[in-house]
């Protein structure tokens, strides 16, 4: 669930911060019902401690749910997509499918970005085509 923007960014990022300013909100929200996904489930591991030898593995957790979600939106609707006004369903359908990528690694995440506009230059980076 969205909550409300921080006046300072840095302050967005502390979880346990934003779980107890904002408790009343999250407490009356209505739960979305949805099947959980790879992606979900592969975040709970992680949260457990879990981490294993893939590439996804090496990022911080934050920062593989986000790229996961972000190329996600990426995938399924263009490097012109907007970040604000989607919703929770459809965030946890970009997530699934972008882990469906980045789960098998740099080389097929860069190969999924070429007919993104992007191109692999070959070096393990991307850059503008």
């Amino acid at each position: 669930m969205p909550l409300p923007a921080e006046t300072f960014t840095l302050q967005g990022y502390d979880f346990a911060a934003q779980i107890r300013k904002h408790w009343q909100l999250i407490e009356r929200a209505e739960p979305v019902p949805q099947d959980h996904t790879e992606f979900e489930g592969y975040l709970w591991c992680r949260v457990a401690g879990e981490r294993g030898e893939a590439w996804i593995d090496q990022l911080d957790l934050n920062v593989a749910s986000r790229a996961c979600e972000v190329f996600g939106l990426l995938r399924e609707h263009g490097p012109d997509s907007k970040l604000s006004g989607q919703s929770e369903t459809e965030w946890a359908r970009f997530g699934q499918s972008g882990f469906e990528v980045l789960r098998q690694g740099a080389d097929a995440l860069a190969e999924e970005m070429t007919p993104q506009g992007l191109c692999y230059a070959g070096n393990g980076r991307c850059v503008a085509a």
